[in-house]
């Protein structure tokens, strides 16, 4: 229930809001490191992610760490999934939004 009403930054409040204005497609269909990035965005939300990519990088390779650590994942695993690209929509830009993203 919380994961609705979080804030993400830039005025995003809940998941999916914050997956289809960061990403253009709805929460169900992030890529694990993109759900890694927001999911460490919940304690320390930023105005756009674009803003401070490399920070939102490092964000989402903490969370994956901490999900290897506690055996939710494999180490190898975090790691490929820590090289795979973010792909953050431009700030403002509708185009490009899946179904399920107002």
């Amino acid at each position: 229930m919380y994961a609705d009403v979080a804030y993400f930054g830039h005025g995003r409040y809940g998941l999916n809001a914050a997956s289809c204005g960061y990403f253009g497609t709805p929460s169900a269909r992030l890529s694990w490191a993109q759900a890694a990035m927001l999911a460490g965005m919940v304690s320390a939300p930023v105005s756009h992610p674009s803003s401070l990519f490399p920070q939102a990088q490092v964000v989402a390779a903490r969370v994956l760490t901490r999900l290897a650590a506690m055996g939710r994942v494999t180490r190898a695993q975090a790691g490929q999934v820590g090289r795979q690209p973010l792909r953050l929509v431009q700030r403002g830009a509708a185009h490009g939004r899946a179904p399920g993203c107002a």
